[in-house]
């Protein structure tokens, strides 16, 4: 009993690495699209670029780079949140979460820099210290989350969308599909939570609070 009760459990730990890498990923995709959209490319040599970031700035935080800030904060927790659950959901050792816990921090700042680095040939997005840091701190909050709260959490969440019966299967592919509406909805996820963007945008007839109304 005590074998199979093990065995079990792996298999389950296994399934529940497979969901959390898969949701991983895509919020990896969905981050570094979010950071490059509108992808206006404008070719710059290399050596500026590395020259360009050698010196970014680290700029006053205003009005607007506050929004930002607190943009590229939240844009990270998920990112540190996921990438943690999988490296360490079933791992019973506390020094081996710690320590994977802390590989993963690095790679959340190594995932930033190179975000920032890509940014130089977008001229469209503002590249600046303020930038890596605020991420940093985001995935920092999203990794004492998960060390906190994440296996319950995640537990309840992929119970959503793991089927467990075959009875089941048409709810789950009607909940993908939902997911799949949303996203193509937001498309191209020119996000903003600055309040001066936003009245901008209004003044301009950009925003549509009515679906449909035109």
């Amino acid at each position: 009993m005590g074998a199979r009760i093990s065995n079990s459990d792996k298999i389950r730990s296994a399934a529940m690495r497979r969901w959390l890498a898969l949701f991983a990923v895509c919020f990896t995709l969905f981050a570094v699209y979010g950071s490059l959209v509108p992808f206006d490319f404008e070719h710059i040599p290399f050596r500026t670029a590395v020259r360009r970031f050698q010196n970014l700035p680290f700029t006053e935080i205003g009005i607007q780079s506050r929004s930002d800030w607190t943009a590229n904060i939240l844009l990270f927790i998920p990112l540190g949140f996921l990438w943690t659950g999988v490296a360490t959901y079933g791992v019973s050792s506390r020094t081996r979460r710690v320590a994977t816990a802390f590989v993963i921090f690095l790679g959340c700042v190594v995932l930033s820099m190179a975000i920032e680095f890509t940014q130089l040939w977008f001229p469209n997005r503002t590249v600046s210290q303020n930038d890596i840091a605020a991420e940093s701190i985001g995935a920092l909050v999203g990794i004492g989350s998960w060390m906190a709260i994440g296996r319950p959490v995640s537990e309840s969440v992929t119970r959503l969308f793991v089927p467990r019966r075959s009875s089941h299967r048409l709810e789950w592919i009607l909940k993908a599909y939902l997911v799949g509406v949303i996203v193509y909805s937001v498309l191209p996820l020119d996000l903003t939570i600055s309040p001066a963007q936003i009245w901008h945008k209004m003044k301009e007839g950009k925003i549509v609070l009515v679906p449909f109304s035109y």
